[in-house]
């Protein structure tokens, strides 16, 4: 984050808070971008909201950023036929923009909004519910190499927190019975990042068939970035006419300098090789294979996007 940004964020806050008017509070009008942290969420974000044409809603479910979420817990799964009314309540008023914090609101720069972008990073295990009781809203999955996301956790010290979703009888129920045993055995933040990244994968993968979630992978958009954006824009009734692909090359706002590919000069796509031991590797694509998911990321730098789309088709009918 360079020194301007940082200086401009109190006065974003504060203005976002105070100033922003959402005309429009349809849950049709927003766009919900959901992914497992540090896959590229944020630049994401910049790509579809580049004229800033949306207000720009940032992670309203984060379990301790978001003072709503505190009874909730954290990466709540929701079956799609839940019907918690205080639950439902909550992410309406998020939804429909009724929610104003300056969490929420860090990096938001429009003040008058007719529409809104939703990115968040703890929302994979709701994606099918949010389709159902929110129907008409797009919804968009962003994927990134499960080993790039581990590495990252690592760099930045987060702990890969998947244990805590064993708690979640429902989940466990409905997915994670298999598996628990692997994932309790898993020794480091490394793998339990990569378990946490299968499970944030595997259920919206299942539960959502490919006309009702859009699919996005971040190495396409890195290497094939007009096709993949031509997708993604299509799917959201958005033109491509303006864009400035130079503007792609830019850090995001939450990208830090000592360990972003953007600032380190590091290959986008896959320099998380560098950072990522042969064993490392090995592991990560055993547990892939453990949820048969290394038939959408396996060894190689670059999706299967075909992978993800046998997964979505072969889940038709099921929870």
């Amino acid at each position: 984050m360079n020194i301007l940004t940082a200086y401009l964020q109190p006065i974003r806050r504060r203005m976002g808070l105070r100033l922003v008017i959402d005309r429009d509070a349809d849950h049709r009008k927003s766009i919900f971008l959901a992914g497992t942290g540090r896959s590229g969420g944020t630049w994401v974000s910049d790509i579809i909201n580049q004229h800033n044409e949306y207000r720009f809603i940032f992670e309203p479910f984060h379990p301790k950023r978001a003072p709503w979420m505190k009874p909730f817990g954290e990466r709540r799964y929701m079956r799609p036929e839940d019907n918690d009314p205080e639950f439902l309540a909550l992410a309406q008023s998020i939804v429909e923009g009724r929610i104003r914090h300056a969490w929420t609101e860090r990096f938001n720069r429009r003040l008058v909004a007719h529409e809104r972008l939703i990115k968040e990073d703890y929302a994979n295990l709701m994606m099918k519910w949010l389709r159902i009781n929110f129907p008409g809203m797009p919804l968009i999955l962003l994927l990134r190499h499960p080993c790039a996301v581990a590495a990252s956790f690592v760099a930045h010290n987060y702990k890969g927190a998947v244990m805590p979703l064993l708690d979640q009888e429902k989940l466990v129920e409905d997915f994670l019975h298999p598996y628990i045993d692997d994932i309790r055995q898993a020794k480091d933040t490394f793998e339990r990042t990569i378990f946490l990244w299968c499970v944030e994968a595997l259920v919206p993968l299942r539960q959502c068939r490919p006309e009702e979630m859009h699919v996005v992978f971040f190495e396409n958009l890195v290497q094939q970035p007009e096709a993949e954006i031509g997708r993604l824009f299509s799917y959201l009734g958005k033109s491509m006419d303006d864009l400035d692909f130079e503007k792609l090359k830019l850090p995001s706002l939450t990208a830090r300098r000592a360990t972003s590919a953007v600032w380190t000069g590091a290959n986008r796509a896959d320099g998380w090789k560098d950072k990522v031991s042969d064993e490392q590797r090995r592991r990560a694509l055993e547990i892939l294979k453990l949820f048969g998911l290394d038939g959408v990321y396996s060894d190689a730098s670059m999706p299967r996007v075909e992978g993800a789309l046998e997964i979505m088709n072969a889940g038709r009918g099921n929870h």
